[in-house]
């Protein structure tokens, strides 16, 4: 039985927590006469988001696997909602710039935290034996730096996000204790983000810091500048030259950077995908596919097995994402709402501490150019984007404080009461001794999760109750997945009962969903005799 998600889901949990706890505090500053809500100039931009996003799972191609998103990824609506909220709700109540400083300081803290915790795992697998190529954890023979967050290129687009905001706070220090505290962090964060082996990540952090440095250097004297500049090609030249030495670290950080341009490696495979998500975005223009349903639409438009038989559920590039899951029209209100938020971050001055929240912004959505979004990095950077805009002045709704405090602790509750739901139907899942019982309990409470009912139906099959295993696979399909497996154990399924058609229909959608898997066209070609 497999292990219940260890990473993405409680992320997802804690983070409905957490706005509902926000707006229980909300709600009761509005109810005791506190100041009432406030205007702010990205609010009409993230409701026009955040209805796209709503249209384009009503209207997708499984609308309920729309609403949850892929299993392990939490890419769907819920989470879409999710950012906007909590973007919305900390602009409502973080209003000051020492409130924002804070916030932004829990921020760094966490990616610090989040950084040791990955340095630790790295250096306790360098004792095992791992292989020479890429993967996705690991690279030239080395564990790639992922820790709670679960995936290297997570944990780089925080640290993208994180880094420039540790730099602005190290230049803004004025005494001694915190210079050391903040350069402890800086290069913490930057060891982490090298071991990450993020390309997207390193590309990321370095336009974000270059968005704080900047105002630095053209306020500075010339020879100052000139120094810097010295240090920084120093570095440089230091790091190309440690890339010749025998120093395993060295030697696969300078390889991954040089390998940016291999037609060969990742990048490669990445411009093959842009163009195919290109086509899917043709195909339904205006609302897209809808919210996490982009590898249900994919294998309609690939032209060739890029990834080694590896599920390709998104097209590795947010903007193309957003297009291909919610429409030009998602993406039009997307690019809105990032401009304004980034438009009032860099009108706050050119001082650190405003610097900080703007180079943090662009580096994230940096490395998001050749990537996509993942819930934990997701979340850090709309708390990040809601500092930013609670620090301007606002004028207020005109909604009454009352009716606005009763509102909010609704709200409260759904969240409160999906993320009990969400816990209880994963423990069910990952309860082994409960067996079939326990994985059927799970399916009830989250009937969306494919990934619950094709187990159930596993299961079934594994007793030999195969009507109760092709009403799982059915339901599993139903919802919406890309997992060809699925669809190959309902074939298997229908023919052991006889139901030939049936089962010819679904090692056709088999072999739809992976054209370049032999298995499925040799099990197709294998019913499609016995039908003769």
């Amino acid at each position: 039985m497999p292990l219940p998600d260890a990473v993405t889901l409680p992320k997802l949990v804690f983070s409905e927590v957490l706005l509902a706890g926000l707006l229980v505090l909300l709600g009761a500053r509005l109810w005791h006469g506190g100041a009432g809500l406030r205007r702010t100039v990205a609010d009409v931009p993230i409701a026009l988001f955040a209805g796209s996003a709503i249209a384009a799972t009503l209207l997708g191609i499984a609308p309920l696997l729309s609403v949850s998103g892929t299993p392990l990824r939490q890419d769907g609506l819920v989470s879409l909602l999710l950012y906007a909220l909590l973007a919305w709700i900390t602009a409502q109540l973080v209003t000051s710039a020492d409130g924002a400083r804070r916030v932004q300081l829990a921020i760094v803290v966490g990616a610090y935290a989040a950084s040791i915790l990955a340095l630790l795992e790295v250096a306790r697998s360098a004792a095992d034996t791992v292989g020479a190529g890429e993967t996705a954890f690991t690279f030239a023979g080395l564990a790639r730096a992922a820790g709670p967050l679960g995936n290297p290129n997570t944990l780089g687009a925080l640290l993208a996000l994180s880094i420039p905001l540790a730099i602005a706070a190290l230049i803004a220090s004025t005494d001694g204790a915190t210079r050391v505290a903040m350069g402890n962090v800086v290069v913490v964060l930057v060891l982490a983000l090298a071991l990450t082996f993020s390309r997207s990540a390193w590309i990321g952090a370095l336009v974000g810091v270059a968005v704080v440095v900047a105002p630095v250097l053209r306020a500075a004297p010339r020879r100052t500048v000139g120094v810097a500049v010295a240090a920084a090609l120093g570095l440089a030249a230091l790091v190309g030259l440690a890339g010749l030495t025998e120093v395993p670290i060295a030697t696969a950080v300078t390889s991954r950077a040089t390998a940016l341009a291999d037609p060969a490696g990742s990048f490669g495979t990445r411009l093959r995908i842009w163009g195919e998500a290109v086509d899917v975005v043709r195909a339904r223009p205006l609302l897209g596919v809808g919210p996490g349903a982009f590898g249900l639409a994919y294998p309609e438009v690939q032209r060739g097995d890029w990834t080694g038989g590896a599920l390709v559920d998104k097209a590795h590039a947010e903007p193309l994402d957003v297009a291909a899951t919610q429409g030009i029209l998602g993406l039009a209100a997307y690019a809105w709402t990032l401009g304004v938020i980034l438009r009032v971050a860099a009108s706050r001055g050119s001082g650190p501490a405003s610097t900080g929240a703007l180079g943090g912004l662009v580096g994230y959505l940096a490395s998001l150019a050749v990537n996509f979004t993942a819930l934990p990095a997701a979340v850090p950077f709309w708390i990040l984007a809601g500092t930013v805009l609670g620090a301007l002045p606002r004028e207020g709704s005109g909604i009454a404080p009352r009716p606005a405090a009763v509102a909010a602790a609704a709200v409260a509750v759904l969240l409160a009461t999906n993320a009990i739901r969400t816990v209880a139907a994963e423990v069910s899942y990952g309860d082994v001794a409960g067996g079939a019982t326990a994985v059927e309990r799970a399916l009830a409470l989250a009937p969306e999760r494919t990934d619950y009912a094709e187990l159930a139906g596993d299961l079934a099959r594994e007793r030999g109750d195969l009507p109760a295993a092709v009403a799982r696979y059915e339901h599993a399909a139903r919802v919406g997945t890309a997992r060809p497996t699925l669809h190959w154990k309902l074939a298997l399924s229908y023919d052991e009962l006889g139901m030939r058609a049936q089962a010819v229909r679904a090692a056709e959608v088999a072999v739809r969903m992976h054209p370049f898997d032999p298995r499925n066209e040799a099990l197709l070609c294998q019913l499609r005799i016995a039908c003769q």
